[in-house]
């Protein structure tokens, strides 16, 4: 149980990195944080890249829920956590966020394809979604992301570290 809790604390903490710097990065445009909290979208956008940008409201409120779901279980297992199973799960998952990193372009287009179908979500370089969120944007943000990874990798294995040093302090009576 305590490895499948593991697992569990390790998707949560790989979609709440995902999930904020989403978030975080829509809501820096008027735009985009307006069509999030109202549902509509500027007519300076196509109709091919307003029905993107629903698909793409579709999987980032999918992520949150799963993110919810999984902090649920994770509160109410959190006693049969081992820090240092999940630390090396996340150093996995970071294992892969480099090589996909390595490969980013190759990534991104299979990403696009198994989340938003066919070409729906290929758009010329001139449109209004490419200028406000170009190739760059997306793989910044993927090394950003991988690092949070990381960090929460390091986080997780040391934290057994620190703590197995110091010891518990008896308790009073």
């Amino acid at each position: 149980m305590s490895k499948i809790i593991g697992i569990v604390l390790t998707l949560f903490i790989f979609l709440t990195c995902l999930n904020l710097i989403f978030v975080y990065e829509s809501f820096k445009k008027d735009d985009i944080r307006e069509f999030y909290l109202t549902g509509e979208l500027s007519e300076d956008y196509t109709l091919d890249e307003q029905e993107h940008m629903e698909d793409v409201k579709s999987v980032g409120i999918f992520s949150l829920f799963l993110n919810f779901v999984l902090f649920i279980i994770f509160i109410r297992q959190r006693s049969k956590i081992s820090s240092k199973k999940v630390g090396f799960y996340l150093f996995v998952i970071f294992g892969l966020l480099v090589l996909f990193a390595l490969f980013f372009e190759k990534f991104f287009y299979y990403f696009h394809l198994v989340f938003f179908g066919s070409n729906g979500w290929t758009f010329p370089s001139s449109s209004k979604l490419i200028q406000n969120f170009p190739f760059e944007f997306f793989r910044n943000r993927f090394l950003l992301f991988s690092l949070l990874v990381f960090l929460f990798g390091v986080i997780f294995t040391g934290w057994r570290v620190i703590f197995e040093r110091f010891p518990k302090k008896p308790k009073r009576n």
